[in-house]
């Protein structure tokens, strides 16, 4: 009788043990590899690209503007730009190579430029293209620069446009130094 007892024990302890094994098979296990970690903070951002920084008095530059959407869909953009005349002559804005569509009339004033570049409706861009490029005609020796016009979160500056919802995503600008020797 005792050797049927210790085997029917010796059984259920076999049985649990089985059932804790299936059951911890169900089990969710949260570990610090498998937490949800925050996502990468998007960085949409504009830049100022030449393939030269050194010029000559007289001399034509042509500079890239730049959109880096940082991971967000977007559908337009303003920029204002800032340059200083003493040095530099605004000649002309091209957008034969823009990823947008639409372009508004641009505005050249004494030390600024602004111009915007909308997609189509129910269109967005993502990722990485050229916005327009600009000719400027170098007029003396000296360093000078051309910065866009930026403030955070601000809409009267240069900024650019999440899709469908008209918010300012641009979080950083690129600007661009030259010299005229």
């Amino acid at each position: 009788m005792r050797k049927s007892l210790f085997g029917i024990i010796l059984l259920i302890i076999l049985i649990c043990l089985i059932g804790i094994i299936w059951l911890s098979s169900f089990r969710v296990n949260i570990s610090p590899q498998t937490q949800k970690l925050p996502l990468k903070e998007k960085q949409a951002a504009l830049s100022l690209f030449s393939e030269r920084k050194e010029f000559k008095p007289g001399e034509e530059i042509k500079i890239q503007v730049i959109l880096d959407s940082g991971g967000y869909k977007t559908n337009g953009v303003d920029v204002v730009l800032n340059f200083d005349p003493q040095y530099l002559k605004f000649e002309k804005l091209d957008y034969s190579e823009s990823l947008f569509k639409t372009f508004p009339p641009y505005a050249v004033e004494k030390e600024k430029i602004r111009f915007s570049a909308l997609s189509l409706p129910q269109e967005s861009f993502e990722g990485r293209g050229k916005v327009a490029t600009l000719f400027f005609k170098t007029l003396k020796k000296g360093e000078t620069k051309i910065s866009f016009d930026f403030q955070p979160h601000s809409t009267t500056d240069s900024n650019i446009a999440l899709y469908g919802q008209g918010k300012d995503v641009l979080q950083r600008v690129n600007n661009l130094s030259i010299l005229i020797r």
